[in-house]
């Protein structure tokens, strides 16, 4: 129940509910808080076989509940035991006529066994005596406010030239485990997370976080990225970028870095040389293609569109002709849309950069 959208009072009477049909009794530990690893293949499956205590304070076991700390996801929980009812599982007769009932494992097991005898108590933190079979009322719901305001919406004076009604494209990214990037582009607002481009976590996540005490930014390497088209080029440069974190309150990047491009884009090949030329690297695959920053590694916040004008010179190189952007986001997570403005007229002055 718990977890799955339910609200406070309903956890709270399925809480009691769970503690009537074990007698009054509450939870007891029979796995105590254990670090997993990534969901990736080759370390995604975590198998742990209980020792004999903790095997005997499950005995005769209706539910489990799982907690994550401090969120996260989980693919499956899968438990095995012997079934309560002798039917439900193989039985054999031993000489004295007593039977015995056995279960076998769907599969190979590893030999990890839970070492910590520890059983959960509420009074275990109280110096006062908790009735057990009375849990606690349930907490206020927690409102979320949403900051979000919808500057987008608002009349400007250049076209989103990275719109999909305009053309634009979603080209390329270094990881679409939860989204695509041409998510990115589309002209209407992120209807949920599953909306937008959300990457992976990186498994070699730092368990503290460094600053740069110049920036106050994250001091690592860690990142993600992904390359799209405009629909029009900007030919006379950027003048308006949008990011978007819509629906992302505890997922969005903590920064994003934009740069441009100013590219031959007729062909399926191009728009490829695009793609793998890496930034800041003067070894890059295609060195005749040249990334340049629009907006520095810049902090992001939750659920809001963060603006950036040409005005108040949040952009850089900003009279540059631009005909794809690259956006990093550090270290991972989600954005709901890039918006990217611009003046598509002058088609000549482009030409004279490409």
């Amino acid at each position: 129940v718990q977890g799955t959208g339910r609200t406070p009072e309903e956890n709270y009477e399925a809480e009691l509910a769970v503690r009537a049909a074990a007698g009054g009794k509450g939870w007891v530990t029979i796995l105590p808080q254990t670090a997993l690893r990534p969901g990736y293949e080759g370390s995604s499956i975590h198998r742990f076989v209980l020792n004999d205590k903790a095997r005997s304070r499950a005995q005769v076991a209706t539910h489990v509940r799982i907690n994550y700390y401090p969120d996260g996801g989980v693919a499956r929980l899968r438990v095995w035991g012997k079934p309560r009812h002798e039917s439900a599982a193989a039985t054999t007769s031993t000489s004295d006529g007593s039977s015995n009932t056995t279960i076998t494992m769907p599969r190979n097991v590893s030999a990890t066994s839970v070492m910590n005898d520890a059983v959960y108590s509420p009074a275990a933190t109280d110096s006062k005596e908790v009735d057990a079979s009375s849990p606690a009322a349930p907490p206020a719901p927690l409102e979320i406010k949403s900051n979000w305001v919808p500057f987008s919406a608002e009349s400007y004076p250049h076209p989103e030239l990275s719109s999909s009604d305009l053309g634009g494209a979603g080209l390329a990214c270094s990881n679409k485990h939860y989204g695509v990037p041409s998510n990115l582009i589309r002209p209407s607002y992120g209807k949920d997370m599953g909306d937008g481009w959300e990457t992976a976590r990186h498994p070699d996540r730092p368990a503290i976080w460094a600053k740069d005490p110049k920036t106050g930014l994250m001091d690592a390497d860690l990142m993600d990225w992904a390359v799209l088209k405009l629909g029009k080029p900007a030919n006379l440069g950027v003048s308006r970028i949008i990011l978007d974190t819509k629906h992302f309150r505890g997922n969005f990047p903590e920064s994003v870095r934009v740069e441009g491009c100013c590219a031959p884009s007729n062909t399926e090949e191009d728009d490829a040389a695009v793609c793998e030329a890496i930034p800041d690297k003067k070894d890059s695959s295609n060195s005749a293609i040249q990334w340049f920053p629009l907006l520095p590694r810049t902090r992001m916040g939750p659920d809001a569109e963060h603006v950036f004008d040409r005005t108040s010179g949040s952009i850089v190189n900003e009279d540059k002709p631009v005909t794809h952007v690259r956006v990093t986001i550090y270290p991972d997570g989600g954005l709901s849309r890039v918006r990217i403005y611009g003046d598509a007229s002058d088609p000549d002055h482009l030409q004279s950069h490409l």
